[in-house]
C-alpha cells in the first residue's frame, strides 16, 4: 500500500497550496451569455466528395475521415459519407435530418467541390459533373446550401453550425455563370428557383442559432492541401477536439493557422447568428496543465509557501468545473476567516463538489475498457470557506489498463532524486505560475492500475516522499 492511497477503489488527488488568508470578500461575477452545451444530444453529418470524373480531389475523403473522428471524440453522433453520388447524397442527408432530435446541436461537415450561381450556394456530388452542362441543371444535380439548411432547421435544432471546406477552383470552367469560391449563404425559403418567380415550398426557417463556416472568405478559391488534409481541416480538425474551448475560438484559431501556412492566400470565414457559447468538447473537460495552474498561485501574488495550508479560488473566473455549493453559511465577513483556524466541525458546511472530465493532449485520462468506451468522469471536493479552500480531492473508482499518468508532459520534469513506495515526484513549470511539485503514485494490478496525485507547492513536502 503506497503512502497516497487511501482505500483499494477510490484515488484521491489532494491539493494543497499555501497562500496565507482568504481574499477577502466575494469576487463581482462579470455578465456571461448563457452556455449552450447539450452534450449528449449532438449530432453530426460529415461528408466527403473527391473521386469527380475529370475534376479529382486528393483530400476531401481524408477530410471527412479525420473530421469525423474528431467529433466522435468529444461525443458526437457521426453520420459519414463518402464519394457520394446525388441519389446516396440526397439519401443520407434526409436520413440525417430526419434523424435528427429537436434541441440537438447539428454540425454539417462537407468536403469537396463547391460552386455558386445567383448568389446560392450548392454541394456536388461526385457525378455532378457529368449531370451538369448548364447552370439551370444545379437545382436538379446538385444540393443547394440554402435548402439544406432550411431542411434542418425544420429538426428545431439548439444550434445548427456548417463547416464548409468547398471553395475549391470551380471545375465548370466553361460555363461562364458559375463561379468558383462561395457566396454568403441565406436560407432560399422565399427565392426563385432557377429563374422561376414562385416561392420554395416549405416553412421560412428561423435565422437564429446558426454558424456557417467557410474555408476562405467568400467569392475566394481555397486550396486541396499538399498533405493528408486540407489546411482548413487540417487545423480545424485538431481545435474541434480541445478542451474547454468554445466554438469560436475554435474557429478564430483555425483562421490564424491557415492565413499563417498559405502565407495570407487563404482567410477562413464565418457568420453567426448564436447566442451565447457553444463547447465542441464539453465546458466540463479540461486538461492537467489547465487544471493544475486553476489551483497554483500567480508569481505576482504575495506568496509565503509556509504561512499556512490555504488558497484561493475566484467564483468570477469561468472555471469549467461544474461547481455545485453545498450548504456554505459563511456569513458576512467570511472573507476575513484565517482557514487554519477553523476546527473540524466547521469543514462539511464549506464543502463544494464539481464532476470533470481530465484530458491530456485533448484525450481523456480514462475511458471503460467495455460498451460505452464515454470518458470517466472525476470527482472534485473543495474543503474551505467560499472564497478560499485548503483541500481538494479528486476521485473515482477506474482502474484502466489505458492510462499512463500525467508524466512526460511538456510541463513536468521529473526530480531524479525523487523515487520512494513507487512515486514519483515532477516539477511543474508553468507561465506566470509559482514553482510547485507534483507527487505521482502509481499501483496496479490484474484490472490495470490506479494513479494517486499529490500537489504541493511548499517543496520541504518532498523530504517525505524520499527526496535527498
Amino acid at each position: 500500500m503506497n503512502a497516497f492511497r487511501s482505500s483499494s477503489n477510490l484515488r484521491a488527488l489532494y491539493v494543497i497550496l499555501c497562500l496565507g488568508l482568504i481574499t477577502n470578500g466575494a469576487a463581482r461575477a462579470e455578465p456571461s451569455l448563457p452556455t449552450i452545451d447539450p452534450f449528449n444530444n449532438r449530432h453530426a453529418l460529415v461528408i466527403g466528395n473527391g473521386a469527380y470524373k475529370g475534376s479529382p480531389l486528393n483530400n476531401p475523403v481524408n477530410d471527412a475521415a479525420d473530421m469525423a473522428d474528431a467529433l466522435r471524440s468529444v461525443g458526437f453522433k457521426v453520420t459519414l459519407g463518402k464519394n457520394l453520388d446525388l441519389p446516396r447524397m440526397r439519401l443520407t442527408i434526409q436520413q440525417f435530418v430526419s434523424s435528427l432530435p429537436s434541441g440537438a446541436a447539428a454540425f454539417i461537415f462537407y468536403a469537396g467541390h463547391g460552386v455558386q450561381h445567383a448568389g446560392q450556394n450548392y454541394l456536388l456530388p461526385v457525378d455532378a459533373l457529368s449531370l451538369i452542362s448548364a447552370a439551370r441543371d444545379l437545382d436538379r444535380a446538385a444540393i443547394n446550401v440554402g435548402d439544406f439548411l432550411r431542411d434542418i432547421e425544420s429538426a428545431q435544432p439548439a444550434i445548427t453550425v456548417l463547416f464548409l471546406d468547398a471553395c475549391r477552383n470551380s471545375p465548370f470552367s466553361t460555363i461562364s455563370e458559375i463561379g468558383s469560391g462561395l457566396a454568403r449563404t441565406t436560407p432560399r425559403s422565399a427565392t426563385s428557383v432557377a429563374g422561376q418567380d414562385k416561392p420554395v415550398n416549405g416553412p421560412k426557417p428561423s435565422l437564429e442559432g446558426v454558424l456557417i463556416s467557410y474555408s476562405t472568405a467568400p467569392n475566394a478559391a481555397a486550396e486541396d492541401g499538399a498533405g493528408r488534409n486540407s489546411p482548413y481541416t487540417a487545423y480545424l480538425k485538431r481545435h474541434i477536439a480541445a478542451a474547454n474551448t468554445t466554438l469560436e475560438t475554435v474557429l478564430k484559431s483555425t483562421r490564424t493557422g491557415v492565413t499563417k501556412d498559405t502565407r495570407g492566400r487563404q482567410t477562413p470565414w464565418y457568420e453567426s447568428s448564436i447566442n451565447g457559447e457553444f463547447f465542441p468538447a464539453g465546458s466540463d473537460q479540461i486538461s492537467i496543465e489547465a487544471l493544475l495552474a486553476m489551483f497554483l498561485p500567480d508569481k505576482d501574488r504575495d506568496f509565503i509557501p509556509d504561512a499556512t495550508y490555504s488558497m484561493t479560488w475566484d467564483p468570477a473566473v469561468r472555471s469549467p468545473i461544474k461547481w455545485q455549493h453545498a450548504g456554505i453559511r459563511s456569513g458576512p465577513n467570511s472573507g476575513d476567516v484565517k482557514l487554519e483556524t477553523m476546527s473540524s466541525s466547521w469543514i462539511a458546511p464549506f464543502s463544494r463538489t464539481g464532476d470533470v472530465i481530465i484530458t491530456v493532449d485533448g484525450q481523456p485520462t480514462h475511458t471503460f475498457l467495455d460498451r460505452t468506451r464515454k470518458p470517466v468522469r472525476w470527482k472534485i471536493t473543495m474543503l474551505g470557506a467560499r472564497n478560499g479552500a485548503f483541500l481538494v480531492n479528486l476521485s473515482n473508482d477506474i482502474w484502466s489498463q489505458e492510462f499512463g499518468g500525467f508524466g512526460d508532459r511538456k510541463f513536468l520534469s521529473e526530480e531524479r532524486a525523487c523515487r520512494k513506495d513507487g512515486s514519483t515526484v515532477y516539477a511543474i513549470s508553468l507561465p506566470g505560475k509559482i514553482p510547485a511539485w507534483l507527487a505521482e503514485s502509481r499501483s496496479c494490478g490484474s484490472a490495470g492500475c490506479g494513479y494517486d496525485y499529490q500537489l504541493f507547492t511548499d517543496k520541504r513536502e518532498k523530504v517525505r516522499l524520499g527526496c535527498r
